[in-house]
């Protein structure tokens, strides 16, 4: 008797719990409906303005619904024709803690889940800082998943109201936990955030990006992107005209980028901090000479690196067989050349733009497949401290000489017949400034072809000639190279010849308005031609032919 009175003494209490409950959540989202529209309401008669076609709230759920929701500024204090503004087309609110909103003050969400949001909003907006008024007294939200649909975001110019930048993507974040506080400022941390099927328009930049995926792990510590694109806005020719300047063009791929063992900081300040991240890529370059050309300075990676506008130290960077391809058009050519780096493997070190730290250095080991032929390995070291020369040497085996047509031809006027390379070693040192260095030489069967400029080819057409001359004959200087061949350049330049006749010196001044790989292949270059003795070639050229004139 004493235990069914037991029994039914429960039945009774879960009975009147339950009850209660259900009266609280009744009551409880009642009084958050009426609180939110109060809120709107407050809202509208200041400058920012809600609009909502209804308000739903499904006790039995647990459910929120918002549809067609918009949140805008009055336009009075822009000259741009739209306000800025968020619109969803439907809001939903899943699972509302009301225990810790009623006992704790605190608000527990199972979801958030936004439809079709879209942003536009100026530079140097208010809009959130207008409408998040401080809480009087502490607050807590938890939010276990916030999943959001097909959004687009525009950030336009707060002047001119152009567009900016355009974002399109799918995103979820868990884990979302907000603080606020009467006496500082807000809290937030979440523990993973990704994305899908992302877009963003960069109008001004002539560049869209495209990413299938990312995913953002604090509490795994890892950082992945899959399959991010680079797509230019125009043509190759047509790209540098619209940017009215000689400016590269770059496409391409990076199929995969990973972070791991990744510490990220994200509260006062951002800091990625990163023991390794793996990447792999295929890039296509395109530079147009011929177009004006801007003066303005460019710095060398260390000097990039430490103005890069959030903290960044990573230990390791590992690129794994990429590929890389430079075309240019010469300044006084309408063909292009070009080169391209295959296989492209190696290690990057020591990257970091903390500017107190300036007893170490950035290193670069890489290696890979030059014209698809060549073995090409390099190893560079660049100190973090500005006022230290950098490193680089390497070397470049197995190379047919003809495999550089294509880049030398329009460059320099001449090209290779035949030749192989069979090492090429390269040592200099580099500042801002300047490179110093030397190269070594080893080849065998070389010889050059030298063609005239377009200026030295319309003197020869106005002279004189018992016979028209074929285009190919016009562009040929026969005596210049005669003269290259036979008394500047040697056909073997081999173990058989002593290795101090094999060096060439590198000393060049760099033009800071060009990159560091136009610095580097140009130093290269200049050693190239001094162990060729091509700088003697003009000389040696107009000696002969005065001597031919007397």
């Amino acid at each position: 008797m004493f235990k069914r009175k037991r029994i039914i003494l429960a039945l009774a209490v879960i009975a009147i719990t339950a009850t209660v409950l259900v009266v609280a959540r009744s009551y409880v989202l009642k009084n958050v409906q009426k609180n939110l529209l109060d809120k709107i309401e407050a809202l509208n008669k200041s400058d920012i303005k809600i609009h909502y076609d209804t308000i739903y709230i499904d006790w039995k759920r647990n459910l929120l619904t918002i549809e067609k929701v918009v949140i805008e500024k009055d336009a009075y204090d822009t000259a741009c024709v739209y306000p800025e503004f968020i619109s969803c087309q439907k809001v939903s609110v899943k699972g509302l803690g009301l225990l810790s909103l009623i006992f704790q003050n605190e608000l527990d969400i199972d979801e958030i889940r936004l439809f079709k949001p879209h942003w536009v909003i100026h530079q140097n907006s208010r809009l959130f800082l207008d409408s998040a008024a401080r809480k009087s007294t502490e607050f807590q939200v938890y939010i276990d998943q916030i999943q959001i649909d097909s959004m687009r975001m525009e950030l336009t110019d707060s002047v001119n109201c152009s567009l900016v930048t355009a974002l399109r993507s799918s995103a979820n974040l868990r884990g979302l936990e907000m603080s606020f506080y009467a006496d500082r400022p807000g809290d937030f941390s979440f523990s993973e955030l990704s994305t899908s099927n992302s877009r963003i328009d960069l109008p001004g930049a002539f560049y869209t990006f495209t990413v299938r995926e990312t995913r953002l792990n604090l509490h795994a510590h890892t950082f992945e992107v899959d399959t991010l694109r680079v797509i230019p806005s125009f043509g190759k020719l047509q790209f540098g005209r619209k940017a009215g300047n000689d400016i590269d063009r770059i496409e391409g791929v990076v199929p995969f980028l990973k972070f791991t063992n990744l510490n990220l900081q994200y509260r006062d300040t951002v800091i990625i901090d990163a023991k390794r991240a793996d990447v792999q890529f295929f890039f296509k370059v395109f530079h147009d000479k011929r177009l004006p050309h801007k003066n303005n300075v460019v710095d060398l990676p260390v000097a990039q690196i430490k103005k890069i506008p959030f903290g960044l130290s990573l230990d390791e960077l590992k690129i794994a067989k990429s590929f890389v391809e430079y075309e240019e058009v010469p300044a006084n050519s309408d063909e292009s050349g070009q080169v391209f780096f295959d296989n492209i493997q190696g290690t990057l070190s020591s990257i970091t733009n903390d500017g107190s730290r300036e007893d170490g250095e950035m290193k670069l080991k890489a290696r890979c497949d030059f014209m698809g032929q060549g073995k090409l390995s390099v190893e560079c070291s660049m100190p973090w401290n500005p006022k230290k020369n950098s490193r680089m040497k390497g070397s470049l085996t197995g190379l047919s000489f003809t495999k550089l047509n294509s880049m030398v031809e329009p460059a320099a006027n001449l090209e290779f017949e035949s030749g192989k390379l069979n090492r090429l070693n390269f040592s200099f040192a580099f500042n801002d400034r300047s490179s110093t260095g030397s190269v070594s030489l080893n080849y065998e069967d070389l010889k050059i072809v030298s063609y005239r400029s377009d200026e030295q080819i319309e003197k020869v057409e106005k002279k004189k000639r018992n016979r028209k001359k074929t285009e190919e004959e016009l562009r040929k200087d026969n005596l210049k190279t005669f003269i290259i061949n036979a008394f500047v350049v040697r056909k073997n330049l081999d173990e058989k010849v002593p290795h101090e006749k094999r060096m060439g010196t590198i000393a060049f001044e760099r033009d800071r308005t060009r990159g560091v790989f136009n610095f580097w292949w140009k130093s290269l270059f200049t050693g190239v031609k001094s162990a060729f003795n091509l700088d003697r070639a003009e000389a040696t050229v107009e000696r002969l032919k005065g001597k031919k004139k007397d």
